[in-house]
């Protein structure tokens, strides 16, 4: 398993927003409906991330994308579930920090468990109200 940066990437954006259409509604936090095409290269050309990695295998097809960012909270998704862990423990050895976090919905318990699995810590619960 490879991280390749996304700036670097042949066709990433495509491949993010392919990716991004993969994702059940329960892991989505961020969004509440799936963004245009238009607006998510706007997003990736931004450069949200500190690090945002293509996840491929050693042959080099795409297994996903996963990034760290500024607040050292990590994202990944992958097309084939059971690779987040390498891919985070990857990110983790090739960008080590005091501290890591992660953002999981309350819905996505498998997502849950992974964290705890590499030995994440619950530390809140974030509520929100809409008008």
């Amino acid at each position: 398993m490879k991280l390749v940066s996304v700036y670097k990437y042949k066709g990433a954006v495509k491949i993010l927003y392919e990716l991004l259409k993969t994702r059940p509604p329960e892991a989505c936090i961020s969004h509440k409906k799936m963004p245009s095409y238009e607006k998510h290269k706007k997003f990736v050309r931004s450069a949200p991330y500190k690090y945002w990695y293509i996840i491929t295998s050693d042959m080099g097809s795409v297994m996903g994308a996963i990034y760290l960012s500024r607040n050292n909270e990590i994202g990944a998704w992958t097309y084939i579930q059971g690779y987040e862990e390498q891919a985070i423990k990857l990110l983790m050895n090739k960008h080590p920090q005091k501290r890591f976090l992660a953002n999981v919905s309350i819905n996505h318990a498998s997502r849950m468990r992974l964290f705890e699995g590499l030995g994440f810590k619950l530390l809140q619960r974030t509520y929100e109200k809409t008008a």
